[in-house]
């Protein structure tokens, strides 16, 4: 794993290499703020706490600021830390054991699967390379991103996972933090902090449908590989809720890429965050696309909803992604 951050302090997906594990743990998303906690070396939850954000609060792209009325983001955030039992301390100020695990959305970075034949062993090589691959497939300035990647051995070359984003994203979410107090030691993306819950599924194939409204991410992993994953706007006449069949309007195309691309039926499908209608899509999934599909989140993972109050299905929705932090 490897990041270049040019000026910036924060990277995507970065480990945490020479310094101690936060026990803090902190997604943002358009809807609200999740912010949890667990003790040294845990690997659950141990409180967790959510609050919500007005429609608009947050814009998730990596074109422009992302935090659109900061204050009320900022608000919500020291909600959380009060619930915690966790006071919002003066922008700048620092206390040991106040870093944290900053979860940012799907939306703000962009995320590209690549094929290299070789790759160089150096990691500003490597990154040079990446990025000159990249320099006509995003949006921006992709010298002046933040720029990560994770490569592994796939036949005779390299696959690399790779996310960017300008830094002035990262900075200002970093900015936020930091206004109450709070250090980041990481970042990165809900979907991908979420798929550290998936199952080892030895050579098989594993979509994951994860949902934070409006928008949806579907992943395939199959084997050792990330074969797709693609986040797209759900169209949906309701304001603020998917209907069933607008959801699987946008999970239906997954399928269809990974039987036309490998010639074979997926194996089984995880779903996250879908709400009220989580039941009857995972129903139609498993009769009508003949892939068993089941909760992401197990009875283990959500043992810090009874102290937050959330149901069940709440806890998937809030803290999917902070609990794949704690399986990575």
């Amino acid at each position: 794993m490897a990041n270049s951050n040019g000026n910036s302090g924060g990277g995507l997906l970065r480990r945490l290499f020479g310094r101690p594990a936060p026990t803090l743990g902190c997604e943002i998303s358009s809807g609200g703020i999740t912010l949890g906690r667990w003790g040294a070396g845990a690997s659950q939850l141990s409180s967790a706490a959510w609050r919500p954000l007005p429609e608009g609060a947050i814009d998730p792209t990596p074109l422009r600021e992302n935090l659109v009325q900061p204050e009320r983001v900022r608000e919500a955030l020291v909600g959380c830390l009060q619930s915690l039992g966790l006071g919002a301390l003066p922008s700048g100020a620092r206390e040991s054991g106040r870093d944290a695990a900053l979860v940012i959305p799907d939306q703000s970075a962009r995320l590209f699967v690549l094929d290299f034949d070789t790759l160089p062993r150096g990691t500003s090589e490597a990154i040079e390379l990446v990025r000159w691959r990249l320099k006509k497939s995003v949006p921006f300035d992709i010298d002046s991103s933040v720029t990560s990647f994770t490569a592994h051995r796939r036949d005779a070359g390299w696959q690399v996972i790779t996310v960017v984003t300008p830094q002035s994203i990262i900075q200002q979410y970093e900015a936020l933090l930091a206004s109450v107090g709070l250090g980041v030691s990481r970042i990165t993306l809900s979907s991908l902090a979420a798929m550290a819950l998936l199952p080892d599924a030895d050579a098989g194939s594993t979509l994951l449908v994860k949902m934070n409204f409006p928008w949806i991410t579907t992943a395939i992993v199959y084997g050792d590989d990330l074969t797709l994953f693609r986040t797209a706007t759900i169209n949906s006449a309701n304001a603020g809720e998917a209907t069933p069949e607008a959801i699987l309007e946008t999970v239906y195309p997954a399928f269809a890429y990974f039987q036309d691309t490998f010639g074979r039926p997926l194996d089984r499908v995880y779903v996250c965050g879908l709400g009220d209608t989580t039941l009857g899509i995972m129903d139609t999934i498993t009769t009508e696309m003949h892939a068993p599909a089941q909760l992401l989140l197990t009875g283990s993972d959500i043992a810090a909803a009874s102290s937050a109050g959330w149901s069940r299905l709440d806890a998937e929705r809030y803290s999917a992604a902070l609990a794949g932090l704690l399986r990575e």
